[in-house]
């Protein structure tokens, strides 16, 4: 831990950084674009289908969970492309393991999406219990 004093400036040019990383996210990064529409859907589906809170919470982490691991995944690649500009057997094992993260995601957010919205809109011989 460095002993630089705590300063609201760099606090606030933190945050601006922050909101920059996640502006060049959405307009570069095609898979962002996919997940922002999905997570529009899900929560369009989300108010048809009126969600309880519980509900809500369990949609809103799934969506955050994903577009957590698309930064994670944008950043090891940058990463990636900056330490190893040529192709290289090991740069894209390393881009590789990252996307599994993302896969990992999108499929658990697509089986909590599911779950919650399908026992709203589908009859069901076996309901599901309430989450609360």
């Amino acid at each position: 831990m460095s002993n630089k004093r705590f300063s609201i400036r760099s606090r606030i040019r933190n945050f601006k950084n922050a909101f920059a990383g996640l502006v060049h996210l959405i307009r570069n990064e095609h898979n962002a674009w996919i997940h922002l529409l999905a997570a529009v859907l899900v929560i369009i589906l989300g108010f048809i289908t009126e969600l309880s809170t519980p509900e809500w919470l369990f949609i809103t982490l799934a969506i955050a969970l994903v577009f957590t691991a698309e930064l994670i995944n944008s950043a090891i690649e940058r990463m990636v492309d900056l330490l190893s500009p040529d192709k290289h057997k090991l740069a894209k094992q390393a881009k590789d393991t990252a996307r599994v993260i993302m896969m990992d995601q999108i499929i658990r957010k697509a089986g909590k999406s599911l779950a919650v919205e399908s026992k709203k809109m589908l009859p069901s011989k076996y309901p599901m219990k309430q989450l609360s």
